[in-house]
């Protein structure tokens, strides 16, 4: 299919072309930049998070990194394997849950760019949506959630400093002008949090399930919590406040783990990839969460931000 999908949406419509991407992590933010490179501009972004895209019925042109909406896209790119269920909701796909990042299939299916540049940054890209990342990058992160959070539509400016500047480490995500405004504003009330973090990160659980309440502090930094904590237990769960009530939930797991992140996840109506995915939880599901992971022969740690470990 590849670059014949850029002339088949061409040939289609008009643009500009509506483009949603993910707008949490630097895998959808980067595979928006590249849609605005492969289409020379002529787009429109929006961003959304799995849960919204989901259940939106809004349609658009081209959907990147999600869910496709109930309302549709003309083309899906995507790499999460939970989203396979949904391709009936797109016109033409690029769709592989063995590629290592959705910038790659973007980059590989719809862009005509030898710049070596772009191709460093699409390599990073993957590396990072894989799990490998140093302190900055998982900073960056949560400094995109924040904006996600607070400031959504200046993702679409971030989309294009990250095309103007192609990031290969995190020290180049770091000096993104979007992202180091976005780190003075917030470096006050990361501080505590980083601290804690540090702290909750000298664990050694053995065969055990960390699951990290975060609810009363800032959601957005729940990537650098589970960066620091990575060594800390087999499995990582972060708890933050979610919409309507709701708990919002990340979770990581080691490779030799007795249960996987995917397995979690799906077992309370959520999705992603093997080691790396998410949820929406209720209060009332922690019970049952906690006895899940003891009935598969694991110990449970529950540690709560800002208490003593």
């Amino acid at each position: 299919m590849g670059l014949d999908l850029v002339g088949w949406l061409q040939g289609l419509k008009d643009p500009p072309y509506t483009v949603l991407s993910h707008g949490e992590d630097l895998d959808g933010i980067f595979s928006a930049s590249l849609v605005h490179l492969a289409f020379l501009g002529q787009v429109e972004m929006k961003f959304m998070a799995p849960d919204e895209s989901k259940i939106s019925s809004k349609s658009y042109d081209i959907t990147l990194d999600l869910p496709p909406t109930k309302g549709g896209t003309l083309i899906l790119i995507d790499h999460h394997d939970s989203n396979g269920e949904l391709l009936a909701r797109a016109k033409k796909h690029i769709f592989d849950p063995k590629a290592p990042s959705t910038a790659e299939l973007v980059f590989k299916g719809l862009v005509d760019e030898c710049d070596p540049r772009i191709e460093a940054a699409v390599r990073f890209t993957s590396e990072v949506d894989r799990g490998v990342m140093d302190e900055k990058t998982a900073l960056f992160t949560s400094l995109v959630r924040r904006i996600f959070r607070m400031r959504r539509e200046r993702l679409a400016k971030l989309s294009l400093e990250l095309l103007k500047n192609p990031p290969r480490t995190g020290e180049d995500l770091m000096s993104v002008p979007t992202i180091s405004s976005e780190w003075n504003l917030s470096k006050k009330e990361m501080e505590p949090v980083m601290l804690w973090a540090g702290k909750l990160g000298r664990l050694d659980l053995k065969n055990t399930v960390l699951i990290i309440d975060v609810r009363g502090f800032p959601g957005y930094s729940t990537p650098y919590i589970l960066y620091k904590t990575k060594d800390s237990a087999d499995v990582l769960i972060t708890l933050t406040e979610g919409k309507n009530g709701c708990i919002r939930s990340s979770i990581r797991s080691k490779d030799d783990s007795l249960i996987s992140a995917i397995e979690i996840a799906r077992r309370f109506g959520g999705g992603g990839h093997r080691n790396a995915a998410g949820m929406l939880i209720n209060e009332s599901d922690l019970e049952r969460l906690q006895r899940f992971i003891v009935e598969r022969g694991m110990r449970v740690y529950v540690a709560k931000i800002g208490s003593s470990i």
